[in-house]
């Protein structure tokens, strides 16, 4: 398939806009012969906007968003119910979206192969009203989000292990939280429960908080979402789950309940919880949540670039 034009949106809040490529790099390797923009975004939700204004304005083309799974989920918003194609390249601190759809880092290659872009599409998570592209989460996890990006601004050289520190430090706080829960499942099944629990998300994609797979059977295009929840844990019982986790090992943990789902609606019932949606924090005291299936065009990258 040949795209109209391209759209490259540079986000210079990730990771410090060490890892974007510069104007200069994209023009020197991307193929000549593309109708290409390049835009550097400017304020709060500028990314969305401008994603959104491109799309409608030119049906059949391709935005690339440049930076990380947050600036992914706002250039994904924008891209929503466009005639145009999202595509992205990595350029964060854990790229957790690109280990669900890709296998390829290096910026440089990639954008040498733009034009190999073939059309797919993505599932998305609707909650709120909100978009969400990778995962949501709440709880434990998402505390330690907030911890973590502490981290990063105070110590930015241990970008990559700033999630693993975080979580050695949150885990000694507050580890559960009182939660309400209605999901329906792909069988139309409908569970509810309440109780304190440890932490729990909603997964479109298999990774998140740098590299920790939450999801191991997630996939981003096939009509699911995948909620989990965790019990209420003991301080022991919680850093043993950590490096089962990280390894997407949990899921046969007694504590640990996992449900595949196409919608529901989750309830603190301890006043406001945090939550984690692909990276930025969004607190909530309720939330609706169901998945949109195929509604995203996705630019993908041909598996025969990686050679």
């Amino acid at each position: 398939m040949s795209f109209k034009k391209y759209l490259f949106i540079l986000s210079k809040k990730a990771a410090g806009g060490r890892n974007l490529p510069s104007v200069e790099e994209i023009r020197k390797y991307v193929d000549p012969n593309l109708d290409i923009e390049i835009v550097t975004t400017e304020y709060k939700n500028h990314t969305t906007e401008l994603a959104r204004e491109f799309g409608l304005k030119n049906p059949g083309s391709v935005i690339v968003a440049c930076g990380g799974d947050g600036t992914l989920r706002e250039v994904a918003k924008g891209v929503y119910g466009t005639d145009s194609y999202f595509a992205f390249l990595p350029c964060g601190t854990g790229n957790d979206f690109n280990r669900s759809v890709s296998v390829e880092n290096d910026t440089i290659k990639l954008l040498k192969n733009i034009h190999n872009l073939k059309p797919d599409v993505l599932d998305l998570i609707e909650i709120g009203g909100d978009i969400c592209l990778n995962v949501w989460s709440f709880g434990f996890d998402a505390d330690l989000l907030v911890e973590a990006k502490k981290i990063q601004k105070k110590y930015p050289k241990v970008m990559e292990s700033s999630y693993l520190f975080a979580a050695l430090k949150t885990v000694f706080g507050k580890i559960s939280s009182k939660i309400e829960y209605e999901v329906e499942t792909v069988s139309g099944e409908i569970k509810k429960g309440s109780g304190y629990y440890t932490l729990g998300n909603i997964a479109n994609g298999k990774y998140y908080g740098g590299g920790f797979n939450p999801a191991p059977l997630a996939d981003v295009s096939d009509g699911v979402l995948n909620f989990m929840l965790v019990d209420k844990m003991s301080v022991v019982e919680l850093v043993s789950l950590i490096s089962k986790y990280k390894r997407g090992e949990h899921t046969s943990i007694k504590k640990v309940h996992m449900f595949e789902v196409t919608r529901g609606k989750i309830r603190s019932l301890e006043g406001e919880l945090i939550g984690n949606f692909d990276g930025d924090i969004i607190p909530f005291r309720e939330a609706e949540f169901r998945v949109l299936k195929h509604a995203l065009k996705f630019a993908r990258f041909r598996e025969n670039i990686y050679g």
